[in-house]
């Protein structure tokens, strides 16, 4: 049985979807920048301090090359301080994936409680991706 078509059918939902989630966060979301308020991202926490871990694990967690900590977000909508909590995801040695400091949330404007910590760049990337694929498809099937 053929693969291809199923396989591209797929490709094009998944890219109709990734677009309009993209057009959602533009029509319904602004975006705010946020400072974080517990993950050590500069390293200048003092050692074993239980309110500002260090964005390096400790233990048995070292030996594995992917990271994820909880970072707590404050940012303001209209005025009014708001505070969020968001999974920050690293590889060792590769310094762009590290958690930043002052991420870009994307929150309601109606209910600045509801945020998205990816916005239109993350999915722009798994568009890209699902291109990929689709070209993968029709060169190797």
């Amino acid at each position: 049985m053929d693969l291809r078509v199923p396989g591209l059918a797929l490709c094009a939902v998944a890219a109709v979807a990734i677009v309009a989630r993209i057009l959602w966060l533009f029509a319904n979301r602004v975006p705010v920048l946020a400072r974080s308020e517990n993950v050590d991202v500069l390293n200048e926490s003092l050692p074993d301090d239980p309110l500002n871990p260090p964005e390096h694990p400790q233990g048995i967690e070292r030996l594995s090359p992917f990271h994820s900590a909880d970072m707590r977000v404050a940012y303001e909508v209209g005025g009014q301080q708001y505070e969020h909590d968001i999974e920050t995801h690293s590889i060792d040695g590769i310094d762009m994936t590290g958690p930043d400091d002052m991420p870009i949330l994307w929150a309601d404007p109606n209910n600045p409680v509801a945020v998205e910590a990816r916005g239109p760049g993350f999915w722009a990337l798994m568009l890209l991706l699902v291109g990929a694929a689709a070209a993968a498809i029709t060169q190797f099937s």
